[in-house]
């Protein structure tokens, strides 16, 4: 069996998604709502906002749209994994569509080397799919592990994530607003032009995760969800 490099780390990545919709506590804080600052939160404010930080109404966040998509556990969202190099420079890597239903879930990207493939989550199994081999790789849902870096937006806790500041500063070369918002021991930062989200930051303790949003949506394709009858399948795992 070929090694399945691309399709593995879209799995972690689906596997992410789920520990993400499950830690969601309904009773918890929304992005539209900002706590009490205190003195430590305003001097960081104060370190690293500009004249601009009063420039997003405290009743509509820029970001309200997209944090309302991703609590309905409904949406597609098609973005862009951002390299970061030691040195701060930065690479685009492939296209990544995630997709989501109450009943599903689907990554699809692809790579020069592997081609194209995607990874569903349905009826408690994980399907890996690759389309250059037409091949099916079957995982039981809960033989998957949940330790694996956050590498899609849908990992984060939208429901806990409180408003910290807004400000400007450099995304992928761009001097651009942003909106930056905290939950537990994760920092997220929302990018924007002329309004419109158009990447995100996820600063965890043990690292930082760029994403360039390209588009998000309400409306899902149930054809990404579609396992090929005429592949071959393979079953790992109890």
């Amino acid at each position: 069996m070929k090694k399945l490099t691309l399709f593995m780390a879209l799995l972690m990545a689906l596997v992410l998604s789920f520990s993400g919709c499950g830690k969601k506590d309904k009773s918890g804080t929304n992005g539209n709502d900002s706590p009490p600052a205190s003195d430590s939160d305003d001097k960081k404010d104060e370190d690293k906002k500009d004249d601009s930080k009063d420039s997003v109404s405290s009743d509509k966040r820029l970001v309200s749209d997209f944090m309302d998509l991703m609590k309905s556990e409904t949406y597609t969202v098609k973005y862009i994994p951002v390299k970061i190099n030691e040195d701060g420079s930065f690479v685009e890597e492939s296209p990544v569509t995630l997709a989501v239903t109450p009943e599903a879930k689907a990554i699809i990207g692809a790579s020069e080397e592997d081609g194209a493939g995607r990874v569903i989550s349905k009826d408690k199994k994980i399907y890996i799919i690759s389309d250059k081999d037409k091949m099916v790789t079957v995982l039981n849902e809960a033989a998957s592990s949940d330790q694996a870096p956050a590498l899609n937006p849908s990992e984060a806790d939208y429901d806990k994530q409180v408003f910290v500041g807004n400000g400007k500063e450099d995304f992928l070369g761009e001097n651009r607003d942003y909106e930056e918002y905290s939950s537990e021991d994760q920092t997220l930062r929302y990018y924007f032009d002329a309004g419109k989200l158009i990447g995100m930051k996820s600063i965890l303790p043990e690292e930082t995760t760029l994403w360039k949003i390209e588009m998000f949506s309400d409306d899902v394709d149930d054809s990404l969800f579609l396992i090929p009858s005429d592949y071959e399948q393979f079953e790992m795992g109890n």
